[in-house]
Order: C-alpha cells, then sequence, then structure tokens
C-alpha cells in the first residue's frame, strides 16, 4: 500500500514538473526524472527511519565541496544532540552561523547551519572548525550554544547508502556491523 502511494506520489510529481515546465519531452526524460525524484524520496525515508531509530535530526549538506570526500554535496546527514562537553577534537558537528544582517537588523533565527569538523578545542571552550577539503581554518570560532550536534551517519545523494561516523570517522560497513553487534 505505502509503495503504491509513493508510486502514485512520484507520478503526480513528474506531472506536475511537465505541466510547469511547458515542454513535451520524451518519455526517457520523464522516467529519468522520477528515477531522480524517486532517489531523494528513498534518501529521505531512509534518513527518517536512521533518524527516528537514534533520536536524531536531519540536515541536508550544501554542495560546496568543503566536506568531501567525507560528506559530498546534497548528502543527507543524521546528527545527535550532544552537551557540548562531549565533543572531541575530529568530531564533525552541525552548528548555527549567524546572518551578518542579523547583528545590524537585532533579527534573530536568521543564519546558516555549517557541517565541519572540530580541528581544535580552544582554552576558552570554543571550537575552531575546518571543512575537510578546506586548507584554512573557518574564520570565526564557535561557541558551544551554536552546536547543535555530532553527526554520527550519512545518507550518500546518489546511492542511499548508510555511512556510520564513529569519532568523526566514517567506519566501512563491516565494521559498522561489527560495532553493531557488539553493543548488545
Amino acid at each position: 500500500m505505502a509503495r503504491a502511494l509513493l508510486l502514485s506520489g512520484l507520478f503526480a510529481v513528474s506531472l506536475l514538473v511537465h505541466a510547469i515546465d511547458g515542454t513535451d519531452r520524451p518519455s526517457a526524460n520523464v522516467a529519468g526524472s522520477n528515477l531522480a525524484i524517486s532517489a531523494q524520496a528513498v534518501q529521505l525515508t531512509t534518513a527518517r527511519h536512521v533518524a527516528s531509530l537514534i533520536g536524531g535530526r536531519i540536515a541536508r549538506v550544501a554542495d560546496t565541496g568543503s566536506m568531501e570526500p567525507q560528506l559530498t554535496g546534497r548528502d543527507l546527514v543524521i546528527f545527535i544532540e550532544v552537551g557540548a562537553t562531549k565533543l572531541r577534537k575530529g568530531d564533525i558537528i552541525v552548528y548555527h552561523k549567524d546572518s551578518p544582517l542579523s547583528h545590524l537588523f537585532h533579527v534573530r533565527g536568521t543564519g546558516v547551519f555549517i557541517c565541519h569538523r572540530i580541528f581544535r578545542i580552544r582554552l576558552d571552550g570554543s571550537f575552531e572548525t575546518r571543512g575537510d577539503a578546506n586548507v584554512a581554518p573557518d574564520s570565526s570560532h564557535v561557541q558551544r550554544s551554536q552546536v547543535l550536534g555530532v553527526v554520527r551517519y550519512a545518507i550518500d545523494s546518489k546511492t542511499g547508502a548508510v555511512r556510520e561516523f564513529v569519532d568523526g570517522k566514517h567506519m566501512p560497513p563491516s565494521m559498522t556491523a561489527l560495532a553493531s553487534t557488539q553493543d548488545h
């Protein structure tokens, strides 16, 4: 039943895309659209399932390339909220960075969410972060109050594969299975 609803929803979305676009495409292109939408639906469904199992939240990785090869643009990450005292060098964190306009106009809640690795923990308790593909650390330090959580899983945007991160490092699938059997 759920699969039939998903497929009918995908068909409706492909019709909507066609109607908005206004161009008449060959059926192969429409089928390609359905496959792309289907892959995104599978990715999101997988992310929701993993997040519900671990009590995590979902964020989409921006397509900047700053975290490649560990995380690529359009991947979904599942992060768990943790107290900042549990954070360590090497952890991949999701944090909130205010927009310059938020200070100028005193507007709260504006800004961006960034997914980078803790590069150094400073004496004042703030964090220096850096994207894995970046040469230099980020220009501003991250305060404990900005941290939303630590990345534990990523869902690949192309394959839908689930990758687990422990201590900020990607675990191969065989190690992930071994770790889950040792927990019980």
